[in-house]
């Protein structure tokens, strides 16, 4: 079974910055003290930067004192001091530094050096997505989406991911994707949907990558082509997503857009079962138990199953009763087979609630 696009189809920007602009002289012609801390920080030189921009900081220096938050943030220069950084972060946004107020905004988000607060997040993130900062308002467009911190309002959510996605920001392009994507009524509009995943994915985004093969795998608002949908899987698949990687297998499992080959395919169900994967994990059982890509291993069918079974799959469950009932690869025992199936039933498993009633027999 393949599966449909991502739930978790919003993503956040939770990576810092230094939010810093370079200068390289006033309008005095004087060389910039500020631009002589950034020179030695571009150049590693962090005691250098750190002499040159605190007194500038203590003097008011909005950039300064943004660049001196994130280098206690990251312990460049000092020693890594969340608290000190969080003083700097709020002494430059408080003076109108974008980059602060969006570092400002990851803190409260993530909880890192503050109390989680969404509240305040958003609060943060809305004063420097005003200013143009990018990160900001792909932020609080997610913010706006998700109702976190805010009122849920998805058509704000939808103005700031577009305010960052016409200025080519890939986060905001995918997330714009998903917007149209999942949509109610009318507002749903999948060829939208689709363009702004196709830039997303031309500049690597792996979500948007996996949500276009599955678009051409299913013909959702495109025609179906199973090359375009093995091409945009294979591209997510080297990034490490775990669904790309399972629907990567189930191509070459199946032979679609690409010449069947179980051996690849279990590589694919391999990498994406390491992460976790319960489909895969399942798929890789199955294999082993058929010889299918792998050499015929009943033993290590009956590990995958029972890894999956840990996620609460169902089919999984369903499995690892019969082999307990069976006695395939682990002694016989009907016990274990009855209380796997009766897992499985709970979920709606029609083989497993056949099995159970065969067995009241």
């Amino acid at each position: 079974m393949t599966r449909t696009l991502k739930k978790k189809n919003l993503t956040l920007n939770l990576s810092f910055i230094v939010g810093l602009c370079l200068l390289t002289l006033t309008a005095t012609g004087l060389a910039d003290p500020y631009a002589d801390g950034q020179a030695a920080y571009d150049k590693k030189d962090y005691t250098a930067a750190l002499k040159i921009w605190s007194p500038l900081a203590k003097k008011g220096n909005p950039q300064a004192q943004s660049a001196l938050g994130f280098m206690h943030d990251a312990g460049e220069g000092v020693k890594t001091n969340k608290k000190r950084a969080i003083y700097w972060y709020k002494k430059a946004a408080r003076r109108g530094n974008a980059g602060a107020q969006y570092n400002l905004g990851i803190s409260y988000d993530t909880g890192d050096g503050v109390s989680k607060n969404h509240k305040l997040a958003a609060r943060w993130y809305l004063k420097a997505a005003k200013q143009g900062h990018t990160d900001a308002q792909v932020n609080i467009g997610h913010a706006y989406t998700k109702g976190h911190g805010v009122s849920k309002n998805s058509e704000k959510g939808l103005f700031w991911f577009m305010k960052a996605a016409l200025k080519d920001d890939a986060v905001a392009q995918y997330n714009l994707g998903n917007n149209y994507y999942h949509a109610k009524g009318e507002a749903r509009d999948y060829k939208k949907a689709i363009m702004w995943f196709t830039k997303a994915a031309e500049q690597g985004n792996a979500g948007a990558q996996f949500n276009l093969g599955t678009a051409y795998q299913n013909g959702t608002g495109t025609t179906i082509n199973y090359k375009k949908a093995v091409y945009w899987y294979t591209k997510a698949a080297n990034q490490e997503d775990s669904d790309a990687q399972f629907n990567l297998g189930q191509c070459y499992d199946n032979g679609w857009g690409v010449k069947r080959n179980p051996a690849i395919a279990v590589s694919w169900y391999r990498k994406s079962a390491a992460q976790g994967d319960a489909d895969a994990q399942y798929n890789l059982g199955v294999s082993f138990l058929l010889g299918q890509g792998v050499p015929k291993n009943r033993q290590q069918a009956f590990i995958w199953f029972k890894k999956a079974t840990k996620q609460g799959l169902a089919r999984a469950q369903f499995s690892l009763g019969l082999m307990h009932y069976r006695g395939i690869g682990t002694p016989k025992d009907l016990k274990k087979a009855r209380r796997w199936w009766k897992k499985a039933a709970a979920q709606g498993n029609k083989s497993a609630i056949s099995n159970l009633a065969i067995l009241r027999r």
